[in-house]
């Protein structure tokens, strides 16, 4: 997941939370891992198990597929952001703290 530096985080909750999900966690999370894994597997099997790919069906699946993986971008993203957050707040208090 995402390093944490507090002033870097400072600038993506200024932009929000809707703006950190779709332009940061659907991409990089949702559309890689279920796209990625599924294209893979077929070319893994259209070059080495000589098993032609079935277009057909890839593209009756691709909008199951978006789905899903605008879900999991949406579920990941969500706790990335609150995992960011809470280490924001933390930070936060400890330079409280030492003021």
């Amino acid at each position: 997941m995402f390093g944490h530096s507090h002033e870097k985080w400072t600038k993506i909750r200024e932009r929000g939370y809707l703006r950190f999900i779709i332009f940061r966690s659907i991409p990089i999370y949702g559309l890689p891992i279920i796209f990625g894994g599924r294209l893979t597997r077929d070319i893994f099997n259209a070059i080495f198990r000589e098993i032609p790919m079935d277009w057909g069906k890839v593209a009756t699946q691709l909008s199951g597929l978006f789905i899903l993986s605008v879900l999991l971008g949406i579920i990941l993203g969500t706790a990335e952001y609150s995992r960011g957050e809470r280490l924001y707040y933390k930070e936060e208090r400890a330079r409280k703290k030492a003021n």
